[in-house]
């Protein structure tokens, strides 16, 4: 249970805390749709969190036996936060006026 919650905190934490970084980078600019975190970073910080929270929470599955059923686990937890990142991303950007529709 522990590192479940730790998976979670360890992504959305670091989300976050991006997503500060970026912002602030792009208030110092003046300009809030340059400057900012460059993609490629962007997406490695995002990767890289993700990566860490996936084997934080299938270590956290380790009492399950089967398998299969420890995949289904962090399968069914890795969409819910899937879903979670991108209305968390695209608020971001939409909100702070880096790009919108």
């Amino acid at each position: 249970m522990k590192l479940a919650l730790m998976a979670w905190l360890v992504f959305f934490f670091g989300f976050a805390s991006e997503i500060l970084v970026d912002y602030l980078m792009r208030s110092y600019d003046g300009n809030i749709k340059t400057g900012g975190l460059p993609p490629s970073v962007w997406f490695l910080i995002q990767i890289a969190l993700a990566a860490l929270s996936l084997l934080l929470a299938f270590k956290a599955t380790s009492p399950l036996r089967k398998l299969w059923i420890r995949i289904l686990c962090v399968a069914a937890q890795s969409v819910v936060a899937f879903v979670m990142y991108f209305i968390i991303g695209l608020s971001y950007i939409c909100t702070a006026g880096i790009d919108c529709f």
